[in-house]
């Protein structure tokens, strides 16, 4: 065999195993399910292609009031289970990016549901797998009362209602790549699912009472699960004070083109972000309910290029829903420096740095909990900012890595609070 023959066998064989690296990865995500790379279960059951294109605006569903403590049962159907499902935890393009944000794509939440009364829908209790966008019927345990898991309002909420939602974690799929702080990571993950949910409802006409207070030993042993549950949703209908004050706003995208279409964007244009941006997507923040309790939350923003606003840092205040001046100058180089050199940082028009008060949440009863509730909340907040950027054509991206001092000072956070995003808003 000649020099040259085995010089392009070598190469063929490097070129062969390059194509290997790359391409695996993506032909067996087709089958991920959870931590394993497996063929879908046999007994799966596929759910109808999710409506993305839906008929109720992204503002109108920020007003409408999708939680209430007065739920009745409803029948839903597959079609709307899918659109729920979907909202959640679906894959939204053809690399596997799903409906809500996860640090590093780790997707460390899984999505249970447990159904007693349904037109269409198999009842029992079900794992969603977003890959393939199937239901995968689990045997649970019939001894257990899954009400027992909960007490008070929560109680008769699931009492009341035939679908409860379950979303629990895997913590180690994010802690393994990020150390504790992942940890923090997955509970702000969760409050992004939870704003899709309520959105969803919206656009369904429906509610819930997001539970977050329940044995996880009961519901783990109910689900033959060792995935930690950290948020229950019972689905039904507003009882006797159902919200009729929607409007669409057809100008608007929808609910279901938002959450398709959202990216975390990392690269801006250079220009001028108009001051009504600015003052919408922090306005909106006020819509946001569930466990958010806005003396709690700090939002400042700090402007660089924004028409009808000098360079400087803004304070917002949820009370009177406006944006006040604290300091002039512009902060982009300092906020870069505080957010570990991360570029689009400095290329944002405004950065949005959302802190809460973790102080008042390590002096409570339940710690934990109350902590947990608060990164809910600001992830909830995060996934407003998020789909009111996209809805007008912005880019946005949470940042949870940085030097939190330097954060602290640089946008003077309030005393014991601690910041857990910089979200950069620019030009695409």
């Amino acid at each position: 065999m000649s020099r040259v023959t085995e010089k392009w066998k070598g190469i063929c064989a490097i070129i062969s195993l390059a194509i290997a690296v790359f391409f695996t990865p993506i032909l067996l995500s087709q089958y991920l399910i959870g931590d394993d790379f497996i063929v879908p279960p046999p007994n799966s059951i596929p759910l109808p292609d999710p409506d993305l294109e839906g008929k109720l605006s992204l503002t109108d569903a920020l007003q409408y009031t999708a939680i209430s403590n007065d739920l009745q049962s409803y029948q839903m159907n597959m079609s709307e289970l899918s659109r729920l499902l979907w909202s959640m935890q679906g894959i939204t393009n053809e690399w596997g990016l799903r409906a809500a944000p996860s640090a590093g794509g780790t997707y460390p939440l899984e999505i249970y549901l447990y159904i007693t009364d349904s037109i269409s829908i198999p009842l029992g209790a079900h794992r969603y797998l977003p890959v393939g966008h199937l239901l995968d019927p689990i045997p649970y345990s019939s001894a257990i009362k899954v009400v027992d898991a909960f007490t008070g309002l929560e109680r008769s909420s699931i009492e009341n209602t035939s679908l409860l939602l379950i979303v629990t974690a895997n913590y180690s799929r994010t802690t393994e790549r990020y150390g504790d702080r992942g940890v923090q990571y997955v509970h702000l993950e969760t409050g992004h699912v939870l704003q899709n949910c309520l959105l969803e409802l919206a656009s369904l006409g429906l509610a819930t009472r997001p539970a977050t207070a329940f044995n996880s030993a009961t519901l783990q042993s109910f689900l033959n699960t060792s995935l930690v549950p950290l948020l229950a949703l019972p689905i039904g209908l507003h009882g006797n004070t159902p919200d009729t004050g929607v409007i669409l706003q057809t100008s608007e995208m929808t609910v279901e083109q938002t959450i398709s279409l959202r990216r975390s964007q990392r690269e801006y244009l250079t220009g001028y972000l108009s001051g009504s941006v600015i003052e919408i997507v922090a306005g909106n923040l006020s819509l946001v309910s569930a466990f958010c309790e806005f003396d709690r939350v700090d939002v400042k923003i700090a402007a660089r290029n924004v028409t009808d606003y000098d360079s400087g840092l803004y304070s917002y205040s949820f009370s009177g829903s406006e944006l006040s001046l604290i300091e002039l100058g512009d902060l982009s180089e300092d906020l870069y420096v505080a957010g570990l050199n991360q570029p689009w940082i400095r290329d944002a028009q405004a950065n949005v740095v959302l802190s809460c008060d973790q102080s008042w949440a390590l002096s409570q009863v339940s710690p934990e909990l109350r902590w947990r509730e608060l990164l809910y909340s600001m992830g909830m907040l995060a996934q407003t900012v998020y789909l009111k950027c996209t809805a007008m054509s912005l880019g946005t991206i949470s940042i949870g890595a940085f030097y939190e001092n330097l954060v602290i000072d640089v946008v003077d956070v309030s005393s014991g609070y601690l910041p857990v995003y910089i979200m950069p808003i620019g030009l695409v």
